[in-house]
C-alpha cells in the first residue's frame, strides 16, 4: 500500500481569491491518499479556518518555526512564504499564480532576483526568508516562480506576457480553478450582493466601513425595486460581519465558498467587485455578473482586460477608473486612495450627480436580468465569449493535479 503523501500548502492573504482556489484545488485532491496542513496568516487564515477548519491549519505565526516535519510536496496558491520552505527542504513546490499577466517584473529586478537566489544556495532558511520579505510583493511572487519546482498560471484574456519572464520561469496555463461540483439547476429568486474579501494591505477599516456604506447607498434604489420579487442575500466576509451588519442594518450571517457556489445556482444576478475568482465562479455558473466599485486598483485592472469597447454592455460596470481620470491610474496605493477619497465625498453628497449616474448604472441592469430567462442567458452567454477569447486548448487543473499525484507519486 502507497503511503499518504503529505502536503504543506498555503494562500496569499489578499482578499478570498488564493484562498479559494487552494480549497478548490485541496478538495480535488482528497480523491488520492494525501493528508495537508495549512500554513498561513490575515484574510487565508480565516478564510481557510471557515471552509476547512481549525484541524488542517498549523499554528506557528512564523514559517521558520516549522522544522523537523517531513512534507512530500508544497501546494502555494500566490504565497511565497511556503514556496520559500519547500526550496530550501528541497520538497517539490507547485505554484498557482491567477495574476500572472499583470505582474510588473522589470528586467532589471528580474536579473537581481536570480543572480542574488543563486549566490544564497546553501544559505541558512533565515538569510532566505530575510531576503524574501524585504521584496515588495510583485518580486516576492516572482522569487516564487523561480523558485517552484513547477508553475501553474490560471487562464486570463491576455494573460501572457511579452518581457521575457516566460522563458525563464516555463509557467503552464491552465484553465480557471472553478470547483463546479454543486452546480445544478434551480430556480433562479435570489438577487445576491457580494462585498468581497474587504480585507487586503492597501485598506484599513474607516475604508471598509466606507466602501459597505457606498454600497448600501448605491444599491438602495434598486433593491428597492425588487425586494417584493425576490430574495436579497448579502454575502460578506465572516471576519467583517459585525460592521456589515451595523452598517447596512440587515442580518448577516457568514457564508462558506461552497454555500456562495451553491447560491450561485439560484441567483438571478450578482453584483459584486471585480475579482477575477467571483467573475469565474459567476460565469461558469451561469450567472451574469455587474461589477460594482472598485475596493483596489487591481480591480480595474481585471475589468480592462477583459474590456473592449464592443464589451462595454457585456460586462455592466460601475467602476470608478472607469469614468473618472484618476492622478495615479497605475499606482496601487496611490489609485487606491483616490477611489477612496472619492466614495467619502459620495458618502457626503459632494458627488451627488455620481451617485445617480451609478444607481441608475445598476437599476437599467438589474432589470434587464430579471426581465426574462432569455435576457439573462444572452448576458450569460456574451460573458462567457469575453472570458473564453482565444481559450485555446489547455490543461485543466484537474488534468495537472491528477498528473501530479499519480505519475509524480506513484
Amino acid at each position: 500500500m502507497n503511503p499518504t503523501i503529505k502536503i504543506l500548502c498555503g494562500a496569499e492573504p489578499f482578499g478570498f481569491g488564493p484562498c479559494s482556489k487552494l480549497t478548490t484545488i485541496l478538495n480535488f485532491i482528497k480523491k488520492f491518499d494525501v493528508s495537508f496542513d495549512f500554513y498561513g496568516k490575515g484574510s487565508a487564515y480565516a478564510f481557510f479556518k471557515q471552509n476547512v477548519g481549525e484541524h488542517a491549519i498549523r499554528t506557528e505565526e512564523d514559517i521558520r518555526e516549522i522544522n523537523q516535519v517531513n512534507y512530500d510536496a508544497v501546494i502555494s496558491v500566490m504565497d511565497w512564504e511556503v514556496v520559500a520552505w519547500g526550496y530550501h527542504n528541497k520538497v517539490p513546490v507547485y505554484f498557482f499564480d491567477s495574476l500572472y499577466w499583470c505582474w510588473n517584473w522589470p528586467p532589471s529586478d528580474r536579473s537581481e532576483i536570480e543572480k542574488r537566489l543563486a549566490k544564497m544556495q546553501g544559505s541558512s532558511f533565515d538569510s532566505l526568508i530575510d531576503y524574501l520579505d524585504s521584496l515588495p510583493n510583485h518580486l516576492q511572487i516572482y522569487a516564487a516562480h523561480y523558485l517552484a519546482t513547477k508553475s501553474y498560471i490560471q487562464y486570463y484574456p491576455t494573460c501572457l506576457r511579452n518581457d521575457g519572464s516566460e522563458e525563464i520561469l516555463k509557467p503552464i496555463v491552465i484553465q480557471p480553478m472553478v470547483d463546479l461540483s454543486l452546480k445544478k439547476e434551480e430556480i433562479r429568486d435570489t438577487i445576491v450582493i457580494s462585498l468581497s474579501g474587504l480585507q487586503n494591505p492597501l485598506l484599513n477599516e474607516t475604508d471598509i466601513k466606507s466602501y459597505v456604506e457606498l454600497i448600501r447607498e448605491l444599491t438602495k434604489p434598486v433593491l428597492g425595486m425588487h425586494a417584493s420579487n425576490y430574495k436579497i442575500v448579502w454575502a460578506v466576509n465572516e471576519e467583517v460581519i459585525g460592521l456589515a451588519e451595523e452598517t447596512l442594518e440587515v442580518e448577516i450571517r457568514p457564508i462558506s465558498q461552497k454555500e456562495f457556489l451553491a447560491l450561485l445556482n439560484k441567483t438571478v444576478v450578482l453584483l459584486a467587485p471585480a475579482g477575477i475568482t467571483t467573475i469565474y465562479e459567476t460565469i461558469f455558473y451561469e450567472t451574469p455578473i455587474i461589477i460594482l466599485p472598485e475596493q483596489h486598483n487591481g480591480h480595474y485592472k481585471n475589468y480592462l482586460n477583459l474590456h473592449n469597447n464592443e464589451n462595454n454592455k457585456v460586462i455592466p460596470q460601475c467602476l470608478i477608473n472607469h469614468r473618472l481620470q484618476l492622478l495615479s491610474p497605475t499606482d496601487p496605493l496611490e489609485n487606491t486612495k483616490e477611489l477612496f477619497g472619492i466614495y467619502y465625498e459620495m458618502l457626503l453628497g459632494d458627488r451627488e450627480e455620481l451617485l445617480k449616474e451609478l444607481q441608475q448604472e445598476l437599476i437599467e441592469q438589474v432589470e434587464y436580468c430579471t426581465g426574462s430567462h432569455g435576457n439573462r442567458m444572452t448576458l450569460v452567454e456574451d460573458q462567457k465569449n469575453v472570458i473564453y477569447s482565444n481559450f485555446g486548448v489547455i490543461d485543466s487543473y484537474q488534468d495537472v493535479l491528477t498528473n501530479i499525484f499519480t505519475k509524480q507519486y506513484y
